[in-house]
């Protein structure tokens, strides 16, 4: 018997494998917690399927994700940004943070024990077969992180002997996006014996290119003074419209990353299996790279740093600059994985499901002094800002199973109840170092911060799915989870020194949903569902104290946001309605209505601004109203091609913030109105690839959406990309493709310049 993915048990065991392949492309597990069509899920449902990742340009997985309807990314989603955890950010139906969603890999929670937020770095796309991606409130079955929705990466399970080889790299050529190269190996195996195994390695590597550019405001006086007259500076605005310079170019910031995994895998018997398995992901990003400053003395020698004048007209427009305000943040980072699975099918065709993961990640960042004069863009006195432990314990314990109880009329009888216990346990321990070179991490002087945290989440959840008539299906369900935390700070001097252990907090959270499924006509299905979810504050939130330089002011400063341990769990009421019909000229349709109260926002509230040594508060201030609209078109052209296109519509606003009543009213940060996404792709006679066109409308970074520029550093600009790429397999199972990213060469700004246009060629190999 072929080993068939774990997410899938429930599927009949007398399925081929290739029909099973080709059914299976339209079912989904993730919104029931039971095989069901994607239309006729309880939830709105997209997929991402094996076939789509290969017609793409994909080398993170938001990449594979970025055409999803609602769904926004930035950063290190996408394999031509540098690495690491906190240079990326999501946001799902105008919730931000992919610490507000769920992402798992086979099931198991992929969320650092930190933060809460996901590396998607980490996840090898070589090994994906499908992604699903269903957006709501999804605490009922999945507890915490599950506030804006869910992401299931699902890998490919090996059915039999396979190689599989990838090369590709390209560039701009112009510094207008990074070169770089890429490649991955995998070999999957399944033996008479039971056994399988499935072996990968990739490696990325990106040499960066200028994406940031230092702008400073400025003061204005009549004489010079003491200060250095300077030319070269251009004249521009800040994010706020605000008159200020731009002086140069920022160093780029070069990364490196890989990953590699080991699974095992055994058929116990043709109902039983089991998994185990190990992976690890480690990047590292550099801020060697030279910079280049665009200011010149009288005698047209370079210049960074200094009190400077700038001549305008009768007066002189003055700022202070020093040369670390050129550099980048170098940091390295590792995600080593350990995880196991069994399932068991009864004859009853009740499902029996174990999961267990363990996560372990370390960070080091390496930050400059914002205050020495000594140090400089090579050296000087700085911090090591390092997180030695971030470790998540998951274990979860599922039945599955279908009930008819023929004592009772028909419209009672039939059921299939999901229910289950999880267990989920973080800790967190961060570290600061003075360091007498900022550039030397091994060059320690002493520990100035100390902050470690244990939280533990145990739920128990239970969901009926009642079949009164064969047209319709309704869910109920419901999880109880248990919260409790405690931890515990040391400072020391020269900042205010104290060392506080915080008591156990702990709370108990009920999170009910329902759902209903009418399909009135073979061709039609209507759906509607209602549900609370929540997120606990993390071990981040409640004990530690995040330090960074910014340049927002346009003063260098180190910015300090104090931990918040009174914070309460954020918490949403979702809803949603819709649609979903298809034709018999190969057109699907799809419409969905929604809308989220968002109740406990953390807000985090600027108290000391503009200074050497600025500080950030953190409180549960917040609430918002979001009402939203998606629709998608899937139209077959040819058999294997398609064209498609969606559209999603989010309104959001905030309706009370006790911390900052200015931002009443306003927008929320990170979330794009309207976005749209039109493509055609498919595979056709060897022929494979895609033309994707999307838009994407402004967003905004400060919570008073003060931030109205346009097509300056930091700016969120609207913009509308095209891709391509085209492949074709040469021989079979050598596949070679060339792709344009930003094929119109479109200049905007998410905070940083974004990439041109890009070329990339690629080579596949798989016998």
């Amino acid at each position: 018997m072929k080993l068939r993915c774990v997410a899938y048990l429930v599927a009949a065991s007398s399925l081929t494998t290739a029909h099973a392949t080709t059914v299976l492309k339209d079912m989904t597990v993730t919104a029931s917690k039971t095989e069901k069509t994607v239309a006729e899920a309880p939830a709105t449902v997209r997929v991402i399927t094996q076939e789509n990742i290969t017609d793409r340009r994909v080398l993170r997985l938001g990449d594979a994700m970025r055409e999803a309807p609602s769904w926004y990314a930035i950063g290190s989603a996408f394999g031509d940004q540098a690495a690491g955890t906190g240079r990326s950010d999501i946001s799902i139906r105008g919730i931000r943070g992919s610490n507000r969603a769920l992402f798992m890999l086979d099931g198991q929670p992929l969320n650092n024990a930190q933060s809460g937020a996901v590396n998607l770095s980490a996840i090898m796309m070589d090994d994906v077969e499908r992604i699903e991606y269903v957006p709501g409130a999804f605490s009922a079955l999945y507890g915490s992180y599950a506030l804006s929705g869910v992401v299931n990466v699902l890998s490919k399970t090996p059915t039999k002997r396979e190689f599989s080889m990838r090369v590709g790299g390209g560039g701009a050529g112009n510094n207008t996006a990074g070169d770089q190269w890429n490649g991955s190996g995998i070999y999957r195996d399944h033996f008479d014996n039971g056994f399988g195994v499935s072996i990968g390695v990739n490696y990325n590597k990106n040499f960066g290119y200028a994406n940031s550019f230092l702008n400073k405001t400025f003061s204005s006086a009549r004489t010079l003074g003491t200060s250095s007259l300077v030319t070269g500076a251009i004249p521009t605005t800040d994010a706020f419209n605000t008159p200020a310079y731009q002086l140069g170019q920022l160093s780029a910031s070069p990364f490196e990353e890989g990953n590699a995994f080991a699974k095992l895998y055994y058929d116990f018997s043709p109902k039983t299996h089991g998994m185990a398995g190990f992976s690890i992901y480690r990047s590292e990003v550099s801020a060697n790279e030279p910079y280049v400053s665009y200011l010149q003395n009288s005698k047209r020698l370079p210049i960074s740093s200094g009190n400077l004048a700038i001549r305008n007209g009768r007066s002189f427009d003055k700022l202070t600059l020093r040369e670390t305000e050129f550099s980048t943040t170098p940091s390295d980072e590792e995600i080593k994985r350990y995880f196991l699975r069994f399932d068991h099918q009864f004859d009853n065709k009740a499902t029996l499901k174990a999961d267990f993961s363990l996560q372990d990640r370390f960070i080091n960042t390496g930050l400059f002094s914002t205050t020495d004069p000594k140090t400089n863009f090579n050296g000087g006195a700085g911090e090591l800002s390092a997180l030695p432990q971030d470790e998540r314990i998951n274990g979860k314990l599922e039945l599955a199973a279908p009930l008819h109880f023929a004592a009772l009329p028909n419209w009672l009888a039939s059921h299939n109840l999901v229910g289950g216990f999880d267990a989920n346990q973080d800790s967190m321990h961060r570290v600061r170092y003075n360091l007498s070179n900022w550039r030397d991490w091994n060059s320690k002087t002493a520990t100035i911060y100390n902050a470690s945290g244990t939280s533990n989440t145990y739920g128990v959840y239970l969901q009926d799915e009642w079949m009164p008539i064969d047209q319709l299906s309704v869910y109920l369900g419901g999880r109880v989870d248990s919260w409790s935390s405690t931890g515990k700070v040391q400072q020391a001097a020269p900042l205010l020194t104290y060392n506080q252990q915080y008591p156990e907090r702990s709370f108990t959270q009920f999170s009910p949903k329902g759902a209903v499924v009418y399909k009135p006509l073979d061709n039609l299905v209507l759906k509607g569902s209602a549900g609370l979810a929540f997120r606990p504050p993390t071990t981040f939130d409640l004990y530690s104290n995040s330090v960074a330089n910014s340049n927002r002011f346009g003063i260098l400063s180190r910015v300090t946001t104090e931990a918040a341990p009174n914070l309460k769990p954020e918490k949403a009421f979702s809803w949603e309605i819709g649609a979903e019909t298809h034709f018999d000229t190969g057109t699907n349709l799809t419409a969905t209505y929604y809308e989220t109260d968002l109740t406990d926002l953390f807000y985090v509230k600027d108290i000391i601004t503009g200074t050497a040594n600025d500080l950030k508060q953190t409180s549960n201030a917040g609430k918002a109203k979001i009402r939203g609209v998606e629709a998608t078109l899937k139209q077959t052209l040819i058999d294997g091609v398609w064209l498609f296109g969606n559209v999603s519509y989010t309104h959001t606003k905030i309706t009370e913030n006790l911390s900052d009543p200015n931002t009443v009213g306003k927008e929320l940060t990170r979330a794009p109105k309207l976005m749209w996404n039109v493509g055609v792709e498919g595979q056709y006679k060897g022929v494979f690839g895609s033309v994707i066109g999307r838009y994407v409308d402004k967003s905004y970074s400060d919570a008073t959406n003060r931030d109205v520029a346009v097509g300056v550093q930091g700016a969120w600009d609207a913009y509308y990309l095209l891709d391509t790429k085209i492949g074709y397999e040469l021989l079979k199972g050598v596949k070679t493709s060339f792709a344009i990213q930003n094929l119109l060469d479109e200049n905007y700004y998410q905070s940083a310049l974004m990439p041109r246009r890009t070329f990339i060629g690629e080579v596949a190999v798989n016998f």
